[in-house]
């Protein structure tokens, strides 16, 4: 009786104030949650919900519910992601009940990147309820926004999100110059002001600062943002890199635009350079929800963004460092890596000018060395290391940088399990794991005893790392702990 007067309440409250599919959903939805291993099938979910309804309201029950089918046959799937779902988050997933992007008529949720040049383009993207024409107006002083470009807008329907993306890409901008801006539209309204600076002709022979997190969402990530925000307002950083698990949107559409609305400040004033995790891919494969990422970022190159879903690879140059972003995810939620992906890499790192890009940086969400007995740093690593570990080898890679482990822990250089007890100028890439942003999973414990040998240091604290490159010779790598503001681990790498 308590499981029926649950639902009755829930069902008649949503239809009370949204369409009656939607509500429907949300009550077949909850059910659902209290015990997903009760229904075997979906004929047992529609009978429970469904079948005593008076006839006029069965067809829209049976629709909804039916929705929840795709669910039930990847149960196995759904359980091990254990994400807090509510069973509104789950009827938009599966495209009955709808989700506002937006708190207001205005542009929100600014975030920009570097184009194929970052001398000389930038990608501008933001969100509205209202579809226009979008426009950047932009110029060198904040008083004097005179130059105009217009650009695209889309939207997306799976996970039934309701909203606008807009985007505008400036070309022929001035190497080394700061340019504010402001975006929308006469029908939307404007942003407030924002800036960026570009790429210096002389960036090769000039410091630059890269600021590197992995894993955060809008939980436990308050005092990264804060110190993200602080670098930014100081010009300490020339961007940012966020090695996937970007807002734990999970399939959930509306977690991208809380995310975005919290970040807006820092990632609307310098480049964001991102890539994919396992909490862009959905939960379900066949719910296509790697759809809120594909259209949510502009990228270089023409594998960064895909809709077919394999080529989510990008790279590209800034100053003197070649950077290589890879795509380890598949929509089973195992580490993976194409054929196709294998070939670009090996391609793209045979044709590197060492002289121009001494440096060569990959960046890849899973790790290929980790400490501990879970499958992400044994079957999972070792599946990379297979496909992977001799191209980084052979082409001399400086560093990989992974997340997808919820602490951070630093490697000496190491190629096949053999350690190169030396940053001076090793043969063998270094490997970072950063994967403590923040979010709401917490941290991933390391027993002693399953520490690595060749692991250096590692720890269990919310923080960001820094990238300093100092010359053609001389990189550093920071990780400072968000809370506290002081340096946890540094160390210098070296090359001839």
């Amino acid at each position: 009786m308590t499981l029926i007067f649950l639902f009755l309440s829930l069902l008649f409250t949503q239809i009370s104030c949204g369409p009656i599919e939607c509500g429907f959903c949300e009550a077949a939805a909850e059910v659902f949650l209290l015990d997903p291993t009760a229904f075997q099938d979906i004929d047992q979910l529609l009978q429970k919900i469904c079948s005593d309804l008076p006839s006029s309201l069965e067809p829209a029950c049976n629709k909804s519910v039916s929705a929840l089918g795709v669910l039930l046959n990847n149960l196995d799937l759904f359980l091990k992601r254990q994400e807090e779902f509510t069973a509104y988050s789950i009827c938009t997933m599966v495209n009955q009940c709808d989700i506002d992007c937006c708190v207001s008529n205005s542009p929100e949720q600014v975030h920009i990147a570097f184009g194929d040049d970052p001398h000389t383009t930038i990608s501008i993207m933001w969100v509205t309820r209202q579809k226009s024409t979008p426009e950047a107006h932009y110029g060198i002083s904040p008083n004097s926004l005179s130059i105009i470009q217009q650009g695209t807008v889309t939207t997306y329907t799976p996970g039934y999100w309701q909203g606008y993306i807009n985007t505008v890409r400036l070309y022929n901008l001035n190497a080394g110059s700061t340019y504010y801006y402001q975006v929308g539209s006469d029908l939307t309204g404007w942003s407030q002001v924002f800036s960026f600076t570009t790429e210096r002709n002389d960036s090769r022979t000039q410091v630059s600062r890269i600021a590197y997190i992995g894993d955060m969402g809008t939980v436990n990530s308050t005092n990264t943002m804060k110190g993200l925000s602080n670098l930014v307002a100081n010009n300490k950083i020339n961007w940012i890199l966020h090695n996937g698990d970007i807002s734990y949107a999970d399939g959930f559409q509306q977690r991208w635009d809380i995310y975005f609305r919290q970040f807006e400040s820092v990632v609307a004033n310098v480049p964001y350079m991102v890539t994919l995790g396992n909490h862009e891919i959905g939960v379900i494969a066949a719910l296509n929800l790697t759809v809120g990422y594909v259209h949510r970022f502009t990228l270089p190159g023409p594998y960064s963004i895909s809709n077919d879903y394999e080529n989510l690879f990008y790279s590209w140059n800034y100053a003197n460092i070649h950077f290589l972003s890879i795509d380890t995810e598949s929509t089973l939620d195992i580490a993976y890596l194409s054929p196709k992906q294998l070939s670009w890499i090996q391609q793209d790192l045979a044709t590197v000018d060492r002289n121009l890009y001494p440096w060569v940086i990959v960046y890849g969400h899973r790790p290929l060395y980790c400490s501990g007995t879970v499958s992400d740093c044994t079957s999972m690593s070792e599946l990379l290391r297979t496909d992977l570990e001799d191209i980084l080898y052979q082409y001399n890679v400086n560093i990989l940088l992974s997340a997808h482990r919820h602490n951070y822990e630093r490697f000496w250089p190491v190629y096949r399990g053999v350690p190169e007890m030396t940053y001076q100028n090793p043969r063998a890439p270094v490997y970072i794991v950063n994967g403590v942003g923040g979010n709401r999973e917490g941290y991933s414990n390391i027993g002693d005893s399953d520490v690595l040998p060749y692991s250096v240091v590692h720890y269990q604290r919310w923080g960001y790392g820094m990238l300093t490159v100092y010359n053609d010779t001389t990189l550093e790598y920071t990780f400072t702990d968000a809370q506290t503001g002081s340096v946890l681990d540094s160390f210098v790498l070296t090359r001839e």
